[in-house]
């Protein structure tokens, strides 16, 4: 079976909410799923349609029941914006969401500068980061819980000088 990558990106955020649920407490309250993300700067056009899909899938989930094994919790998006070009700021915005609004997964930050300063932040909280950005390093530096959506950056390269 084929899945789209809507379909892909909703079968991992609720991997990784079924990941994080013992931090969520009870079946009852909502699943917090983050979104650091570059809204705004140069690349906020690529940062808010990421964001939308993570909605979008977020919503499908919900719709459907929420999280059966956790008894139908609910999941609870929140996006925030990490800018384009400070990557300390990418990592301070994800701090705050895992550590005041209780994310217990994110999905982000549309640039590869900015997903690494946010996956130093998820490491340390041991939570799951799942990505779009292309850098090789985001899964080559020996990180535990970024997931990938795409190819490396390396191979597109490569394929793109190959097509020449």
């Amino acid at each position: 079976m084929i899945l789209s990558r809507r379909e892909s990106l909703g079968a991992l955020l609720a991997a990784a909410a079924m990941v994080g649920a013992p931090r969520a407490g009870a079946a009852e309250a909502d699943i917090v799923l983050g979104a650091p993300n570059s809204l705004t700067g140069g690349f906020g056009e690529n940062g808010q349609r990421g964001v939308w899909g993570f909605l979008i899938a977020v919503d499908q989930i919900n719709r459907e029941g929420g999280i059966k094994a956790l008894g139908g919790a609910k999941l609870k998006p929140l996006a925030a914006d990490t800018t384009t070009e400070n990557p300390t700021q990418a990592a301070s915005v994800t701090r705050r969401m895992l550590d005041q609004d209780g994310a217990i997964a994110l999905y982000g930050a549309t640039t590869s500068a900015m997903t690494m300063a946010a996956q130093v932040e998820a490491e340390k909280a041991r939570v799951p980061l799942i990505t779009s950005s292309y850098a090789d390093p985001l899964t080559k530096r020996g990180m535990k819980y970024t997931f990938k959506l795409t190819a490396f950056g390396s191979a597109i390269w490569n394929f793109g000088m190959d097509s020449v």
